[in-house]
C-alpha cells in the first residue's frame, strides 16, 4: 500500500493487528501500534486497543496488554466497559487477583459499571485463590444491583 502511496488507514491497521494477534504475534502488533501507525500519523481507536489487550492474554504476554492498556489515556483513547472485561477476566485467570480488582475500583471510580460478566470474573478469581469472604461479598453486591448470576457465579459458590 505504502509503496503505491495509498495510506492505510485506521481500519487497515486494525485488521493488521487483530490478525496478527489471532496467530500470536503480539510483538509484531505491538510495534503496528507503535511504530508504523505512528510513522503513518494514524491514531490507534478503542478497536484496535481491544484486538491487541484479547491477544495477549491466550500470548501469555499480560504484562504488554497491562502496558498498552495503560497507555490508552496517554494516546486520546479513554478505555472502555470492553477494555475493562478483557484485562480483569485475563488477569483473573492467571490469578493476579489483585490487579484485577484495581482495575475494578478504577473503573467504578469512572462511573462505569461492571457487568455480571466482571463480576463473574472476579468472585471466580477470588474464590481460585482462597479469598471466600470477598468473593462472597461480590455476590451479594450483584445480587443487590440486581444483576443476574450465571451458571459460572453459582458454580463457584458450590
Amino acid at each position: 500500500m505504502v509503496l503505491k502511496n495509498i495510506k492505510p488507514d485506521v481500519y487497515t491497521f486494525g485488521i493488521m493487528v487483530e490478525a496478527l494477534c489471532k496467530e500470536g504475534n503480539v510483538e509484531e502488533a505491538k510495534i503496528v501500534i507503535d511504530e508504523m501507525m505512528v510513522q503513518v500519523g494514524v491514531e490507534p481507536d478503542v478497536a484496535i486497543f481491544n484486538s491487541f489487550i484479547d491477544g495477549c492474554f491466550p500470548s501469555n504476554q499480560p504484562d504488554m496488554a497491562k502496558d498498552i492498556f495503560d497507555s490508552m489515556d496517554q494516546r486520546g483513547v479513554v478505555p472502555n466497559i470492553h477494555n475493562y472485561t478483557m484485562m480483569i477476566k485475563g488477569l483473573c485467570k492467571i490469578k493476579r487477583v489483585d490487579e484485577a480488582l484495581n482495575l475494578f475500583e478504577e473503573m467504578r471510580s469512572k462511573n462505569m459499571t461492571p457487568d455480571a460478566k466482571i463480576y463473574t470474573s472476579i468472585i471466580d478469581g477470588l474464590f481460585k485463590s482462597g479469598r471466600d469472604t470477598c468473593a462472597l461479598k461480590l455476590v451479594g453486591e450483584m445480587h443487590d444491583k440486581g444483576l443476574p448470576t450465571n451458571v459460572f457465579t453459582k458454580s463457584d459458590l458450590v
